[in-house]
């Protein structure tokens, strides 16, 4: 296992060297005789009993110096494991108010998805472990989350009554109702914060969506209503500001500075050596009781890291095929540099982590990714026509799910951060001309022709045989 190679390695690397220790513990060399220096603190503590006057202060000497070199250890160990709990307890505060914010998860009395997503956990009663995992199987469940369809049997209140309905979640881009009885439907108004009634022909189409959802039809592009698309600055996203994505190792630790009269070590001079032997056994105790609380401390820090490793995997290649990626891939380049140290064979004398800067800046671009992929954001962008040429254009995305521009649908590629018009278009021309109206719509909702298979209906189209 990683951490109990790790451990023996790091506790013999702070005893090895004489040359290091005297630079921490100057009275080594005051109380140390090169012959003495010569052999190692667990020669000596096997031959204690035999040992003279000279060898004992040395050895209680090497000792004190362990100690001092293990509290410093557990204190950063400790330190960081803080950090990530105070970084956890803020993520979990900000999902669940961004998610507050978004879709009515608690409105539609459905248990599963608001513990899923709107509710913290008990932090008090985790470890920090516990904790860290519980946020990566939410940000993970987010991931999912983003760009799925959902339809589940519910019930909602419209007007002040409550309606037994089926409930569709279309990514985060919006929720949908059909009454039990078909005759009602509506959408989610997030301005409002209610349920609101559809026209007859919307009804037909959310009913036909939450169908496609229940697989009792095949899938196929719907006209929902979907929210006008909102402004976006495409470059000050590109600009976000990026923790460093180097790990932080144990190399980079910096013994606590001591107290003048501890300068020169224990006052262990005018100790007899019974005394000195005593000392030496108590210390012993201490040493190996630290070793054991490193392990411990490491061993958590390990788990994390690796849970971390297997969350940033699952973000960068969830982002990497995505249409939000337009907008947040500073972030999962960021991602993919620390994910390929994390990934890294651990060095066997520098334990390396995650620092909790690093851990907060993942969960920010997790924040990030859940706020794009409930958008429907405008923004100009080049977009190379089936002609070859390239032109900047006023586009608009659907969340995870399409990307638009003048009548056409858009294919997005993400190794080149590119949009190009899809070569076949479809041929129905309410889908087209709701297009056109997204682009231009300013507020309201308006009927748009989605695929909700994100893209997929689109391009297979494209490379059918004319």
């Amino acid at each position: 296992m990683r951490v109990l190679i790790c451990i023996p390695m790091l506790v013999i690397a702070c005893v090895a060297n004489c040359a290091s220790l005297a630079q921490t513990m100057p009275s080594v060399d005051e109380v140390c005789s090169e012959a003495v220096k010569s052999r190692s603190r667990f020669e000596l503590e096997y031959e204690i009993d035999s040992l003279s006057q000279t060898e004992l202060v040395c050895l209680v000497v090497r000792q004190a110096a362990m100690i001092e070199i293990l509290q410093d250890r557990i204190d950063t160990f400790r330190g960081i494991l803080t950090g990530y709990e105070d970084v956890t307890r803020e993520l979990f505060s900000s999902l669940a108010e961004l998610e507050t914010a978004g879709l009515p998860y608690e409105a539609i009395g459905h248990d599963e998805w608001a513990a899923r997503f709107v509710q913290v956990p008990p932090l008090a009663d985790l470890s920090v472990y516990e904790a860290v995992l519980e946020l990566m199987y939410r940000f993970d469940d987010s991931a999912v989350q983003n760009g799925t369809i959902e339809a589940i049997d519910s019930t909602v209140t419209v007007g002040g009554a409550e309606i037994a309905a089926s409930v569709l979640r279309i990514g985060r881009v919006g929720m949908y109702f059909v009454s039990d009885d078909g005759r009602r439907a509506g959408l989610w108004n997030r301005t409002e914060q209610r349920w609101i009634e559809v026209s007859e022909d919307m009804r037909e189409q959310i009913q036909l969506s939450v169908d496609i959802a229940l697989e009792k039809e095949s899938v196929k592009l719907v006209r929902l209503p979907i929210a006008a698309p909102m402004p976006i600055d495409l470059e000050a996203s590109e600009s976000v500001d990026m923790v460093s994505s180097e790990l932080a190792d144990t190399s980079r630790l910096v013994s606590r500075p001591r107290a003048d009269s501890d300068a020169n070590g224990p006052d262990v001079g005018s100790l007899s050596s019974e005394d000195l032997r005593q000392r030496s056994r108590s210390a012993g105790a201490d040493i190996a009781h630290l070793s054991e609380t490193i392990e411990k401390v490491m061993g958590e820090l390990s788990a994390i890291r690796d849970l971390v490793e297997w969350s940033l995997g699952e973000y960068v290649k969830q982002s990497l095929s995505s249409l939000t990626h337009l907008h947040t891939y500073p972030h999962a380049q960021w991602a993919g540099r620390v994910l390929s140290q994390v990934s890294a064979p651990l060095d066997m004398e520098n334990f390396t982590w995650l620092t909790p800067q690093q851990l907060r800046q993942f969960g920010l671009g997790q924040l990030e990714e859940i706020r794009m992929a409930r958008q429907v954001a405008r923004f100009r962008y080049p977009v190379e026509l089936v002609d070859g040429t390239t032109e900047e254009r006023s586009v608009v995305r659907v969340g995870r799910f399409n990307v638009v521009s003048k009548g056409r649908y858009l294919a997005y590629d993400s190794s080149s951060r590119s949009l190009r018009e899809l070569r076949r278009q479809v041929r129905d021309d309410d889908l087209i001309r709701s297009t056109f109206e997204l682009v231009k719509s300013k507020d309201g909702v308006v009927p748009f022709g989605l695929d909700m298979t994100g893209n997929q209906i689109l391009e297979a189209f494209e490379k059918l045989p004319e």
